[in-house]
């Protein structure tokens, strides 16, 4: 067996962040690093944040910080991984990669506590960096710039400290004199020595300064000094002549300032008033922005739950006077944070969104302002025994903060589940992402997320839907027309009036107008099957009624020319409307000045084909127009430049097909150009033809193609980034031309010009043209419906062009984000539209207007960069746990058909009618279930140091009651009423809070516990616990059409989209204390035909060391709901009514056990518990779950089983297996790996009959069974494994009863006497949370994995002995080259491992790589330069035999498609 690995979703999970200009003057960038991505993200006018660069080092990168040299204007890229090296690399965008600057190794690999690479510290001036390790050594570099401009760095320079941990560092800023580094350390060489641990206790932390003499070039401690012991965390203030230097250190409550020669300051963090006083305030996550002549120095930190805090020195000269910490606003708590000068603040989240806040305020502006000062007088005192009083606050509705933006993101990811119970033949992903208040059931469905604007109903079903776009040319002739003719109307108006110049300013407003239209879309057509319609684009989209355009017959095109006049292809000719856009704008101008409309030029001039002959499709782009008529001619007119006024449409060539032209397109121009160069047409030969448009040669054949079926549609488009569009948007000036010239030559080896070809059948074909030979070249193809193809061109996030493919569903078509050179063919997460078209409007840049059926729509594409479209169920606590319920007749007869059924009946009078309506739709569930799954999950979510819902009531009305009576005190003599109203609105805005938490979406405006979280218990232990049922069969627009269906007001519940997505049936609190640990659905054989559903539980639970006061096993029945809704209302905001609910959870009975429960399985009618290292063997009683066996099978405590087809997480169960009869069981240990038990129903026992070698420590929803024999798990240091029992594996357990079991358990190895073989394993770079065996979008068994840092791969099995030739090849070429250090292969080198990292030792990490093929390296083929792809391409034509034949080019271009169909393969 072999596997093929490819990343589906990169990691969420943000480890640092830096703001920096590394692009370009003054660009407003951040650089993030997500395990072993590093990314450039860039923020645009709208609050989105785009990755610009996007690039896997194949290294854990452990720290990164930006580095300016003195005299540059941008940014380098300081790294520290696991690679052992010292990276500095830049940020090249027009090649899509960072480019190293410079490489020093300076260690070994990996992340060692004694390695350097934990703590990265950049001098201020841009002088010298430092790297440090957690324990001992520090190395320092000088950096400065070359002869030639470069950057060079000198050798690595010494400041080891032996016995010594490093806590922290950063960069001092001493103006000019020797750069100085602070490290906050702590030795233990005491503490070494002293075996009963007093030392370790009273060990304190030090603040040291390191000073590297550039004279001596030797790095020496200047100074220390003694701070806070429970100091994490130390940020530089601003010296030289900027202000004072010295340090800020962060404590655990506190925040110091030292500097050499001065005595520390110690200032409190503010506390919120319902945190316990045995609580600290951990500072956990900061940022600062040091400040210049204009910009004051800013330093925010926040606190770990979620509070900002700016920090402030006061001083004079060089003399600090006072030390101030003031509450900010509370956001999420956050792994990293960056700032911007202009106020923006990256707020990496470690749980959910990533979230981007604009400062809108300073904090002099806080109308109530909560500050901690301390001067030096008070410092001094409280140092000699004096007390400093600590402010505490309430958290706030964001004051100082304004939410710009934020990015959908998975970590941490605890589990997931794929389920196809929608009907639709999809498989989509429901995983439990987040932690706390902030968590979400996400429904992850394959595709980029699309949002409805506007949905409106049309007169008719509309057929297709076209957009007219101004070009600059059409702008400025409009311009010129309309100011002449708004200068006539105005001017006799102003003449009667007596009033001079009102004719120029309407003159200069129209040309005004005119000019702004240009790159906007002025009108909308939509084509019917008869008939079209006009809508016109202003402030709204409103019919127009004096168009001019044929309305009597459907619009096959439709644009403006560059002398802004309107061309309309339809189907009996074409119609021109001159002046046209003039028009429109005069008009527009006239209105809002009060004048009458001007006279415009707006002849309409009629064209019909000659000889009764018919038009079949047409082409407006310029100053060209093409039609296709059919008979097979093909006509070209273009604006005669030599006409009178240059405005006349001739036609200029004629040719004559084979076979008449189905659809044709002839692209976009560029900037610049008055022509298109190229037309791509498909007849119906079948045939793609590619025809020169240039004045030489109009409309020869360049290329042709043979088509494998009917084209119905073609379009023509550079998919290549405008980067001069995106460094605009970095709010930097445009690139010189030196800088355009070599990133359109990038750009052009990246990418080229594309044609797509939609077929009848569904398929989309995609092939690269020559722009100047129009040579047609690596054709791919890729099936994206049932029916026929339409294609669009589009410009999403960012500006980046696209194609939409409408089919059965909708798709785009993009180069992948983050300069990855590789195409992206993806789905939209909306309905299936008929026909779409580019909006640009000044309200919607960048939209898509959309007809389906008879709805006319208006959205937008919200994110390119992630496989999935998230639809968030919001939950209460940290979920931990997913199971799917099986599908029994009681609960498959309330499926979505019989919901619409139940509501349609409500309404009407007639009962037989309502009956009937009701058992067809039992039948048609019943006859669907099987393939559609029953559409309920468990979710088991529980939260430790949590208050349960009724506590925070509680803790609520406290408050109230407490700010009700401070009210009274302070009230005056009329104060009791105002005193009542205070409490009354106290109570009011509880109330509010709790419908907010259950109903505020994550942006997080408002004071809702998803942005300040909950109140903490004063002691560890306990434990707020929830059973959710949630169903993900129910769409909104399901129900929404049955509540019009039967004219009632229920509404579908706020968690669906119309893309599908979840709802809450019924959520169960468990005891306050309780820890939910794990879950399972089960079906007992002595209860035939009904659902339950086991919840581990452990009560008390408290960690270091682990203790509980008990453990048990509670057990839920799944209960129908009836369709009327006699199963009681709904008590919770979040849950779905009972009218609409077809199934609730009731409690039964809890069973104690001996050990906390962590993994639970049904097997043949019973339940399987693992229960410290024994497996335990339940049926169902009456009080209680009955104990049939009890099997020590563990070495430490089982913490996973699974069994046939199911999971950990749960699946459904087959009872009535034999009793005699060995059922095999897989168990995941804590410690030892994988055991596969035997066992047996008759007895209730299970027994171990082979497990592995190699120590794994197996995670919880990390099993997963492919077949009998093989299974697939994932451990907590990031390996994923494939293991098999070997041929002849005794199912019966024999030989434990033989005594071969005794003998191997008393030998040293131990374990059973068969071995499990390790088929394939690699590291995939995060702890292993969940494993599944499915088909995603790709239509292919694959294995699906996650992490806990977010990320979501794929390994597919390799069935053809070609594809596994060819990708090992593959990816052993491209490991040679990235281990390249010098000559001309480096750039290769620079492009696969930028951080120099041994791309197999990676995959290697705690265990040889095997048998899995890295398709991520692979795909960085696609990235690579083409001289650079051609050279790869030509060794695996040559050498050890073909793997692919042909030339370079053809063998680049194979293996090219030979990536993508892999990856398509799979999604």
């Amino acid at each position: 067996m072999k596997l093929y690995s490819l990343t589906l979703q990169r990691p969420s999970m943000v480890t640092c962040s830096a703001f920096g200009s590394f692009s370009g003057r003054d660009a407003q960038e951040f650089v993030v690093a997500r395990g072993p991505v590093l990314e450039l993200l860039r923020p645009d006018e709208l609050g989105q944040v785009h990755a610009v660069l996007s690039v896997d080092t194949f290294s854990v990168i452990r720290d990164v910080r930006p580095f300016r040299l003195p005299g540059s204007h941008e940014d380098l890229v300081l790294v520290a991984s696991d690679s052992g090296r010292f990276a500095v690399l830049r940020a090249d965008e027009a090649a899509g990669c960072f480019r190293r600057v410079h490489l020093e190794t300076f260690g070994k690999s990996g992340c060692r506590r004694i390695t350097p690479g934990q703590f990265l510290a950049v001098d201020p001036r841009g002088r010298a960096a430092m790297l440090a390790a957690t324990e001992k050594q520090k190395f320092a570099w000088l950096l400065s710039r070359d002869t030639a401009g470069g950057v060079t760095v000198s050798s690595p320079l010494e400041a080891h400290r032996p016995l010594t941990l490093c806590l922290a560092s950063c960069g001092l800023d001493v103006g000019f004199e020797s750069p100085t580094f602070a490290c906050l350390e702590r030795g233990y060489e005491a503490a070494d020595a002293d075996p009963t641990g007093e030392e370790a206790a009273a060990a304190g932390t030090v603040l040291a300064a390191y000073e590297l003499d550039l004279g001596l070039n030797h790095v020496s401690r200047r100074w220390a000094e003694e701070t806070d012991r429970m100091a994490n965390a130390v940020l530089p203030v601003p010296g030289g002549s900027s202000g004072p230097g010295g340090a800020l250190v962060l404590a655990e409550g506190w925040v110091l300032y030292h500097s050499e020669g001065q005595p520390p300051i110690r200032a409190p963090v503010p506390r919120r008033r319902d945190l316990p006083d045995e609580r600290g305030v951990l500072l956990t996550a900061h940022c600062c922005f040091p400040g210049g002549v204009d910009a004051p120095f800013v330093a925010i930190a926040q606190s770990e739950y979620g509070d900002l805090y700016r920090l402030s020195v006061e001083h004079a000269g060089a003399a600090v006077s006072a030390l101030s910490v003031q509450y900010v606003d509370t956001i999420a708590p956050c792994s990293a944070l960056a700032l911007s000068p202009r106020g923006l603040l990256l707020a990496s989240a470690d749980s959910g969104d990533q979230l981007l806040y604009e400062f809108r305020g300073d904090a002099a502006a806080d109308p109530d302002p909560v500050v901690a000062r301390v001067t030096a007088e008070e410092a001094a005192a409280a140092a000699e025994g004096g007390e400093v009083d600590c402010p505490v606050f309430k958290p706030r509705p964001l004051s100082q903060l304004a939410l710009a933006g934020s990015t959908p993101e998975l970590a941490p990811l605890a589990a997931f589940l794929p389920t196809s119970s929608r009907g639709d033949g999809e498989t989509r992903l429901v995983a439990l992402a987040g932690r706390g208040p902030r968590a979400a059931a996400r429904t992850l469905r394959h595709g980029a997320p699309a949002t409805d604007l506007v949905v409106t109903k049309l007169p008719g079903v509309a057929a297709h839907v076209h957009s007219v776009r101004v070009s600059e040319q059409a702008a400025q002739a409009a311009a010129a027309s309309a100011a002449a003719a708004a200068a006539a109307a105005s001017g006799g108006a102003a003449a009667a009036d007596g009033a001079d110049g009102a004719g120029e300013s309407a003159a200069e407003r129209a040309s005004a107008a005119a000019l702004a239209c240009a790159g906007r879309d002025r009108l909308i057509v939509v084509s019917f099957v008869d008939a079209s319609l006009a809508m016109q684009v202003a402030e709204d989209v409103e019919e127009l009624h004096d168009s001019g355009l044929r309305e009597d017959a459907p619009t096959l095109a439709v644009g403006l020319l560059d002398d802004g006049s309107l061309v309309q292809v339809h189907r009996g000719g074409m119609l021109r409307i001159r002046g046209f856009l003039a028009a429109s704008v005069a008009a527009e101008v006239a209105r809002e000045m009060g004048h009458d409309p001007a006279a415009v030029d707006r002849r309409t001039t009629r064209w019909v084909p000659p000889g009764n002959r018919g038009v079949l499709c047409g082409c407006v782009c310029g100053r060209q127009v093409l039609v296709g008529l059919d008979d097979g001619s093909l006509l070209l007119f273009e604006l005669d430049p030599e006409a009178q006024g240059g405005d006349s449409l001739v036609k200029v060539a004629e040719q004559m097909l084979a076979t008449p032209a189905l659809a044709l397109d002839a692209g976009e121009r560029a900037p610049g150009a008055r022509l298109c160069p190229l037309l791509a047409v498909v007849d119906v030969g079948p045939t793609l033809r590619v025809l020169s448009l240039s004045p030489s040669s109009r409309l020869k054949q360049l290329a042709a193609q043979a088509l494998p079926s009917a084209p119905t549609a073609v379009c023509m488009a550079d998919l290549r980034p405008a980067l001069h569009k995106t460094a605009a948007s970095a709010g930097g000036p445009p690139p010189s031309a030196a800088a355009a010239a070599s990133a359109a030559a990038s750009a052009a080896r990246r990418g080229g010009l594309s044609v797509l070809v939609g077929l009848a059948s569904g398929t989309l074909l995609r092939s690269r043209v020559d722009e100047v030979t129009g040579r047609i070249a690596e054709s791919t193809s890729r099936t994206v419906g049932a029916s026929a193809v339409k294609l669009c061109r589009a410009r999403l996030g960012g500006g980046r062009p696209a194609v939409l493919a409408l089919s059965s569903r909708p798709w785009v078509v993009c180069m992948g984000e983050g300069g990855g050179g590789r195409f992206v063919t993806a789905p939209l997460a909306t309905v299936a539209l008929d026909g779409v078209a580019a909006l640009s409007s000044a309200d919607l840049p960048e939209g898509l207007v959309a007809v389906e059926g008879g709805r006319f729509r208006v959205l937008t594409v919200d994110q390119l960069g992630g496989a999935f479209a998230h639809d968030p169920l919001p939950l209460r606590y940290t979920p931990r746990r997913v199971v799917e319920v099986p599908a029994v007749p009681a609960l498959m007869a309330r499926l979505p058909a019989a919901a619409a059924s139940s509501l349609t009946a409500s309404s009407s009078s007639s009962a037989s009618a309502a009956a009937a309506g009701a058992a067809g739709a039992a039948a048609a569930a019943a006859t669907g279930a099987a393939s559609a799954g029953s559409g309920l999950l468990c979710v088991l979510e529980s939260d430790h140091n949590a208050f349960t819902q009724a506590e925070l009531e509680e803790i609520r009305a406290a408050f109230a009651a407490a700010d009700a009576e401070a009210a009274a005190e302070e009230a005056d003599g009329a104060g009791a009423e105002g005193a009542a109203e205070g409490a009354g609105g106290e109570d009011e805005e509880g109330e509010e809070g709790e419908e907010d938490e259950e109903g505020l979406g994550p942006d997080g405006f408002g004071v809702h516990p998803a942005r300040v979280g909950r109140p903490v218990p004063p002691e560890g232990g306990q434990w707020a616990s929830c059973l959710r049922l949630v169903d993900t069969s129910l769409a909104a627009q399901d129900l929404a059409d049955a509540a019009a269906q039967a004219e009632t007001e229920v509404a579908p519940p706020a968690s669906l989209s119309a893309a599908g997505g979840a709802c809450t049936l019924d959520a169960v609190d468990l005891p306050s204390g309780c820890a939910a640990l794990s879950a399972c659905a089960v079906c007992f054989a002595a209860r035939p035909g009904e659902v339950f559903v086991a919840v581990g539980v452990v009560a008390g639970l408290a960690f270091h060391p682990m203790r509980y006061r008990s453990a048990g096993v509670r057990l839920y029945h799944v209960v129908a709901t009836p369709p009327t809704g006699e199963g009681g209302p709904a008590e919770q905001q979040d849950v779905v009514p009972a009218a609409r609910a077809r199934a609730r959870l009731a409690f039964l009975h809890e069973t104690p056990v001996d050990a906390p429960p962590l993994a639970m399985c049904g097997v043949a009618g019973r339940l399987l518990v693992g229960v410290g290292p024994a497996v335990v063997t339940f049926e169902i009683g009456i009080r209680q779950l009955l104990r049939r066996g009890v099997s020590r099978v563990s070495p430490t405590r089982v913490v996973a089983l699974a069994h046939g087809g199911a999971t950990s997480a749960g699946a459904p169960l087959e009872p009535g297996v034999a009793a005699s009869t060995g059922v095999r069981v897989w168990c995941g240990d804590a410690e030892e790996g994988l055991l596969l038990l035997s066992y047996r129903p008759d007895t209730g026992s299970a027994v171990v009959i082979a497990d592995e070698l190699t120590p794994r420590h197996v995670t919880a929803c990390g099993l997963a069974v492919i077949d009998g024999d093989t299974a697939v798990v994932g451990d907590k240091f990031g390996t994923l494994a494939v293991v098999r029992a070997p041929e002849g594996t005794d199912d019966d357990g024999a030989a434990a009863d033989d005594g071969t079991q005794k003998l191997w358990a008393a030998s040293p190895v131990r374990g059973a006497a068969t071995k499990l073989v390790t088929e394939c394993q690699a590291f995939v770079g995060g702890a292993v949370t969940a494993v599944a065996k499915g088909a995603l979008a790709g239509g292919h068994e694959v294995i699906v994995y996650a992490t806990v840092t977010g990320a979501v791969g794929a390994l597919l099995p390799l069935t053809a002995k070609s594809d596994t030739r060819l990708l090992e090849h593959l990816e052993l070429y491209l490991r040679a080259r990235a281990e390249v250090e010098e000559g001309s292969e480096v750039a290769t080198a620079e492009r696969l491992t930028p951080t120099g990292r041994v791309h197999i030792a990676y995959r290697s990490y705690f265990a040889p790589v095997k048998h899995v093929v890295d398709g991520d390296l692979c795909e960085r083929f696609l990235c690579l330069p083409e001289a650079q792809r051609l050279a790869l391409a030509e060794e695996l034509s040559s050498e050890g035999g073909p793997v692919v034949a042909g030339s370079a080019v053809a063998a680049a271009a194979a293996v090219a498609r030979r990536l993508e169909e892999m990856r398509a393969r799979v999604m």
